[in-house]
């Protein structure tokens, strides 16, 4: 079978260009369509300017164009039909987990079966379609999307949130799953975000305090290990959660206080978010005094 050389390629992606295709899947998709039909036609005896004059008219001139329309249409109603689930699934997770602790909390019928509802959903349905929305809006924003870190943050999501739907209804494989999920969260997910979040600040040539960065991700993994020592009953998880907790409270939220404060808008809202914040923060570290 006949095959077209690199000059002939090029010639028919630079007229795939000029007809104002911008969508790069779509345009790959179609210069292999279009290349193999060129090719057919060349098996049957014409040379090349003859069968891609036959393919360019079965096509038709604005026929290239009128497919990326369709396509990107097709695209975007799909897109907008993801975005409305991620909302609504957004509202009714907290509002089924919420029913559910309610009914835990009394000893009503029912309340297992709720909760599990909601784990799932926010395990199989939200955190995919969560992914999905936000690798195709940092594609919008034409900036490199970081696959790795959306992946890597997804599984450990979703393992976190089997794992503590585990450890509720007491089944066998919480501990691993746990262990697994909020491992990766803190060894892999916290730094690999801190070294995006400083890569896209000097791209922007924005300050970058690396110093706010490094305390962050340090207090982030002890916070998160606090938890997880808790959690699996570990020896010396009291020691690991008040570390944890006072990395949070002596390191992480006096440097978010500086930051939130030295921002033009909302000062009075930011304010109040980072005095909420302390009292959380208080309440906590003086119940796990007791």
């Amino acid at each position: 079978m006949y095959e077209l050389n690199e000059v002939e390629i090029d010639k028919i992606s630079g007229d795939i260009d000029q007809q104002g295709l911008t969508y790069t899947l779509l345009k790959n998709e179609l210069l292999d369509h279009i290349c193999c039909n060129i090719e057919e036609e060349m098996e049957n005896g014409l040379h090349f300017n003859e069968a891609y004059r036959k393919v360019k008219q079965e096509m038709g001139s604005r026929r290239i164009r009128q497919i990326q329309d369709e396509t990107l249409y097709l695209i975007n109603k799909k897109y907008r039909k993801m975005k409305k689930t991620m909302y609504g699934l957004g509202i009714a997770i907290p509002i089924l987990l919420g029913v559910g602790l309610v009914l835990k909390l009394q000893h009503l019928p029912g309340a297992g079966l709720i909760i599990s509802v909601g784990f799932l959903a926010m395990a199989v349905l939200f955190m995919p379609i969560f992914a999905m929305v936000r690798i195709r809006d940092t594609r919008q924003q034409n900036e490199p999307v970081p696959l790795g870190f959306y992946l890597t943050g997804m599984t450990a999501g979703i393992l976190t949130i089997i794992g503590s739907l585990f450890k509720i209804q007491h089944m066998p494989g919480a501990g691993i799953m746990l262990t697994l999920g909020l491992g990766t969260m803190a060894l892999a997910v916290l730094p690999i975000y801190a070294v995006l979040k400083i890569r896209d600040a000097r791209a922007k040539n924005l300050p970058v305090n690396m110093t706010y960065y490094i305390l962050g991700v340090i207090a982030g993994i002890l916070f998160i290990a606090g938890g997880l020592f808790k959690i699996q009953h570990w020896p010396g998880a009291g020691v690991v959660l008040m570390v944890s907790w006072l990395a949070v409270a002596v390191i992480l939220l006096p440097l978010l206080v500086l930051s939130i404060l030295k921002q033009e808008g909302n000062r009075l809202n930011n304010f109040l978010l980072v005095v909420l914040a302390f009292s959380v923060i208080a309440i906590l570290l003086l119940a796990q005094l007791r």
